[in-house]
């Protein structure tokens, strides 16, 4: 999903940020993200890989977290989502 907006009331739901999508939140929403519900997307084909550094760069400065902290977040969640779970 391009998610526009978050949805804390709804159990299991992940936010997908990417390139395509970071500007559909202002600075005060993303602060306001848990950090367990983002997940990063490069939205290929339009854009590619390395701009997920950039929407990762727009997260960490509305949080005030390491980029390298949401990076690894986000990859625990995409793992999760995808049924990679820690026993």
């Amino acid at each position: 999903l391009n998610a526009t907006s978050a949805n804390n009331a709804l159990e299991n739901f992940y936010v997908s940020l990417g390139a395509g999508t970071i500007g559909s939140f202002d600075t005060e929403t993303l602060s306001a993200l848990s950090m367990d519900r983002i997940v990063l997307q490069s939205n290929y084909p339009d854009h590619g890989f390395d701009e997920i550094f950039s929407t990762v760069k727009v997260i960490s400065d509305a949080m005030f977290r390491p980029e390298q902290s949401i990076i690894a977040r986000a990859t625990k969640s995409s793992l999760e989502l995808f049924g990679f779970r820690k026993s």
